[in-house]
């Protein structure tokens, strides 16, 4: 789908349809050519020589898109049987998939976090920090003059 929405942007933005632009728009949509042919109230083979002759807008092409869209839900179905289609239709669905399970764990997170800051905010954890480098800090100070003493009455040889 995205292929196909790009040929659009595509078309829009060159300002007109042109024919190899509808052929790019046909093999991602086989029926999109005949749709636009029956939004245009024209035949097929009508449509093509409006195509050819630059008589189709931009403006125009996305007013028939809006026409199909509203009365035509069989006009995609088509691409969506394509390889191209199947894989957008995967896309879609893995990012659905991941959308719902990321919500409930997005939610853990948050809970957790905010659970984490309050733990670590508490006087508790504050007062235990507080001793553990305080505890730290003599081990330190007790090995330093331990390296001192050795230092101190090392054998000169």
């Amino acid at each position: 789908m995205d292929t196909l929405a790009k040929s659009m942007q595509k078309v829009v933005a060159s300002g007109d349809l042109t024919s190899g632009g509808l052929t790019r728009l046909e093999k991602q949509a086989p029926t999109l050519g005949a749709q636009l042919a029956k939004a245009a109230g024209v035949s097929q083979s009508a449509f093509a020589a409006m195509v050819a002759k630059g008589k189709i807008s931009s403006a125009d092409f996305q007013n028939l898109l809006y026409k199909i869209g509203t009365t035509s839900g069989d006009t995609f179905k088509t691409y969506g049987k394509t390889a191209e289609g199947a894989m957008a239709q995967i896309r879609g669905g893995w990012t659905s998939l991941k959308a719902k399970l990321a919500a409930p764990l997005l939610e853990v997170k948050n809970s957790g976090m905010a659970s984490l800051s309050s733990l670590i905010t508490s006087p508790v954890v504050q007062n235990a920090a507080t001793s553990l480098g305080n505890g730290l800090a003599y081990v330190a100070n007790m090995a330093k003059k331990g390296l001192d003493y050795i230092s101190a009455h090392k054998k000169k040889t």
